[in-house]
């Protein structure tokens, strides 16, 4: 959860904030990387690049997926040490890549609803079982003659970040569900120039 037995805990703001940049940069990147260039509608890059693609994309997004738990936590700040059992670092490294193939993987091939779907909740358990390995191999040491630490709460992180994600989707999803419907309003204007 959120709290060490004992101490106090803090974030320091520019971390959370490098923490989202991470996300947003790494998944922007691995889109990038994973779509095919079509040079034509009929022609389709081979299967060899598409993997490629599909792997380089991974590594990219999986550091992604890794870097937002690591830098999250490189960001707290509590009374006392933390230490990282390499094992685990190891484990939740090799776990985010595997999520990260998997996403990408569905992001190249989920062409009906139903999987796009299933495919969203696997990635976010998927993700959320990466955290809760890479949180396993977490050791704290709690020092209560340190200090408190100064920064921020986590909800004073959470909530504005919650707020302005729904605002990110809410504007775009109701822009497409006022705009016109370009396919009907060329088949319209088809129609009544016969």
């Amino acid at each position: 959860g959120f709290t060490v037995d004992g101490s106090i805990i803090r974030y320091d703001l520019p971390g959370i904030v490098f923490s989202m940049a991470v996300a947003l940069v790494s998944a922007f990147v691995a889109m990038v990387v994973v779509q095919p260039k079509r040079v034509s509608r009929r022609v389709r890059p081979s299967r060899g690049a598409a993997t490629v693609r599909l792997l380089g994309g991974s590594l990219v997004l999986g550091a992604g997926i890794a870097g937002v738990h690591y830098s999250i936590m490189w960001a707290m700040e509590l009374q006392g040490t933390v230490a990282y059992d390499t094992t685990y670092v190891a484990a939740s490294v090799v776990a985010a890549w595997l999520t990260a193939v998997m996403i990408l993987w569905l992001v190249t091939v989920a062409d009906r609803r139903w999987m796009r779907i299933v495919g969203s909740i696997v990635a976010g358990a998927a993700v959320i079982g990466v955290h809760f390995l890479a949180m396993a191999g977490v050791r704290v040491t709690v020092d209560p003659s340190t200090a408190a630490p100064s920064g921020v709460e986590v909800f004073a992180v959470l909530f504005p970040v919650f707020v302005l994600g729904m605002l990110i989707l809410t504007v775009p999803i109701m822009a497409l569900l006022m705009a016109p419907d370009r396919v009907a309003a060329a088949l319209e204007a088809e129609a009544e120039a016969w």
